[in-house]
């Protein structure tokens, strides 16, 4: 292990992402400008904004009350009176086509950083049913936002006055199972109990609690945000740490965290995956969300040796052995996760000399924003940014 990820991983290690709290968007996120909503991925190029974002943010503009229906919010987007930007300029979260607007609730995660704090955000998980990440235009999806963020959202808010650390959640959930991404129920199960103990207006409250019963993603969205912290932690110069991936349904990107802000682009392809009866591949998006973040330090497609179920589905579709891949491609071992001995940390050298992609485990999306979730599979980081943001660190690319 070289010097920059010696550096990286203990800096990683020592951050110990915590949710903090339950605050307004507005109250704790810079955005960019004012009616800007925000989205997974890259910025959008002009004229290129994929049809299940823009249908969450007709529904969040409506929400917002900057739109009188889902048409007006529709030709406000396409005239620029309201805004998208990507989530993760700011250190903000979304799954799929998710968006965050300001009104929204976030899961604030905080983690230590030197004499400092790291702070990352992401929206509350919507559950299984009209989740604003299916990228539906509906009134059932309109309806579920208001709950969300006033019920459920005013109950933690209220509730949660202590951290909850997110570390020991994980390492017991890949115990039992878990990838910590596509599949989040034990994760989930213990932080519901967590939440139980400390907000008992959760448990009294027969929506919130069939809710979360009934929610086995809900940790998602957090362990987003707690990945979020442990990129930031890896910006430092000359970094080749992954610090920022995603794709917007259009393109993916990437940032890595010696040159901060900066996005590598290149074109997204379709998931690699199962279906739904009915569908063909010409039906499905282009690989979606900031959840991609999570598989770059070392869950998701990185961990389905810890994970039998998911990796049961989804091993036809990867490159490599999830163990094999990351001792290539991942920095080093996280002690935080014991006996797991879980490798964390993508490093976009590592990528390039291995010439091996970062496999990522996605849901697929109906790329026109009608039937939401059409099935799920592996998306692959392209090589191309890869490769270009290893040349501007000023390292030498293999040919491959």
């Amino acid at each position: 292990m070289n010097a920059i990820h010696e550096r990286a991983l203990a800096a990683i290690e020592a951050c110990d992402p915590a949710l903090a709290g339950i605050r307004r968007a507005a109250e704790c996120i810079s955005f960019p400008e004012e009616k800007t909503i925000l989205h997974a991925g890259p910025p959008f190029r002009k004229g290129s904004v994929s049809m299940p974002i823009r249908n969450s943010a007709c529904v969040a503009a409506v929400y917002e009350g900057w739109a009188s229906d889902f048409d007006d919010a529709g030709e406000r987007i396409e005239r620029g009176e309201i805004r998208l930007a990507p989530a993760q300029d700011v250190h903000a979260m979304v799954p799929l086509a998710a968006v965050l607007s300001p009104s929204m609730w976030v899961q604030e995660v905080k983690g230590v950083h030197g004499t400092g704090e790291l702070v990352a955000y992401s929206p509350l998980n919507g559950g299984s049913g009209a989740a604003m990440r299916f990228g539906l235009c509906s009134t059932q999806a309109l309806e579920h936002l208001h709950w969300l963020n006033g019920d459920l959202g005013g109950a933690l808010c209220d509730g949660l006055k202590q951290p909850i650390p997110l570390v020991p959640i994980a390492r017991q959930a890949l115990a039992q199972g878990d990838d910590c991404h596509g599949r989040t129920q034990a994760a989930t199960s213990i932080l519901v109990d967590i939440l139980y103990e400390r907000v008992p207006a959760l448990r009294a409250d027969a929506a919130c609690a069939s809710f979360l019963r009934d929610s086995p993603s809900f940790f998602l969205n957090l362990w987003m945000a707690a990945c979020k912290v442990m990129a930031l932690a890896a910006i430092f110069p000359d970094s080749d740490v992954i610090t920022a991936v995603g794709a917007n349904g259009v393109e993916f990107g990437l940032q890595v965290g010696g040159m901060a802000g900066r996005w590598w682009t290149a074109p997204a392809a379709p998931p690699a995956g199962t279906l739904q009866e009915g569908y063909a591949k010409a039906d499905a998006l282009p690989a979606i969300g900031d959840s991609a973040l999570v598989d770059a330090f070392g869950f998701g497609c990185m961990a389905l040796h810890h994970a039998p179920a998911q990796r049961a589905g989804l091993e036809p579709f990867m490159p490599d052995d999830s163990r094999r891949l990351g001792t290539e491609i991942l920095v080093g071992v996280h002690r935080g996760f014991g006996e797991l001995a879980l490798r964390t940390a993508s490093s976009a050298r590592l990528i390039a000399i291995s010439g091996k992609a970062l496999p990522i485990a996605l849901g697929i999306l109906d790329r026109d924003g009608k039937a939401g979730r059409l099935g799920g599979g592996v998306a692959k980081v392209p090589m191309e940014p890869v490769r270009q943001a290893v040349k501007a660190l000023g390292e030498e690319v293999p040919a491959i």
